[in-house]
């Protein structure tokens, strides 16, 4: 009888390990996902902090838009410019 009831035993204690290991899993699964939504508050702040900023320069949320817009097409003619000077190298 002590034969069959040993490696039942194992078996058992097997299960019991694994479930164990699901478990503390599933915790620092739940873990990592707070810490990431604690950091996407945190950046939600820092930036309604700026916002909040632009506020106190009069900026509403048009000016920023169109400042945004202005800041890219700006990038773009620094871009082409850029482009310009190393083909006038090249050549």
């Amino acid at each position: 009888m002590e034969e069959i009831m040993v490696p039942i035993i194992v078996m058992i204690c097997i299960m019991v390990l694994g479930l164990a290991k699901m478990q503390l899993k599933a915790r620092e699964l739940e873990v990592e996902r707070k810490k990431l939504e604690i950091e996407e508050n945190v950046r939600l702040d820092q930036m309604n902090a700026q916002i909040l900023k632009m506020d106190d320069l009069g900026l509403t949320p048009a000016d920023v838009n169109s400042l945004i817009q202005e800041v890219r097409k700006l990038r773009e003619e620094i871009s082409k410019i850029k482009q310009d000077v190393n083909n006038l190298n090249a050549g």
